[in-house]
């Protein structure tokens, strides 16, 4: 009896659509490290549009067209086409608010809400970027479950509510500076952000 030949796992990285922070720091004089360039908001629009910075009206769009771009997709493996969505074995998705929405617009509802145990679906704080903005700082984990319950915020954050960099002790600041520039919070140094990644 012959068997079937092993399918090739393969990797897709998905980035997240444009956010609320990335159309503030394309405009002209808002870019990183310009001087006196600040990521403080008065507090209404810092947790609505840049706290952990949601996807915008264009990032939402854009991730309607990739949600299209996927139902379409084809995994070409030894001449054999097949549905890319059927072949997915595993999603991991960053913490951050920007994939999560990123994920539940571009997935197709059986991907998300299937059983667990069929395609697991899991938040990997690892996969989030170096903390350099506000935009960067996280959603507390409780916070994040009720939004997302269909996403295993436990198997890789189990009693981490704070999940994103924080210290307790004063860092130099590596981050432009010197030219008026004011941020919201620390930045993760890079001995921070390797070790995180180690």
């Amino acid at each position: 009896m012959r068997l079937p030949p092993k399918r090739k796992k393969r990797i897709i990285l998905i980035r997240h659509g444009r956010t609320y922070m990335n159309e503030y720091l394309s405009q002209p004089g808002t870019e990183w490290g310009d001087p006196n360039f600040t990521d403080i908001f008065p507090p209404h629009e810092s947790d609505k549009y840049y706290r952990d910075s949601p996807l915008s009206p264009t990032g939402r769009s854009q991730a309607q067209n990739l949600a299209q771009s996927l139902l379409t997709a084809s995994d070409d493996d030894d001449d054999v086409k097949t549905d890319l969505l059927k072949s997915i074995d595993l999603i991991v998705v960053s913490p951050l608010e920007r994939t999560l929405q990123t994920a539940h617009i571009a997935l197709p509802p059986h991907l998300l809400f299937l059983s667990p145990s069929t395609v697991p679906r899991v938040a990997l704080p690892l996969a989030a970027e170096r903390l350099y903005l506000v935009s960067d700082l996280g959603s507390h984990r409780c916070d994040l479950m009720e939004r997302y319950p269909y996403i295993d915020f436990e198997s890789e954050m189990a009693g981490k509510d704070v999940w994103w960099y924080t210290s307790d002790v004063p860092q130099e600041e590596w981050r432009p500076s010197g030219e008026g520039q004011v941020y919201a919070c620390a930045g993760e140094p890079e001995v921070a952000f390797r070790t995180r990644m180690n």
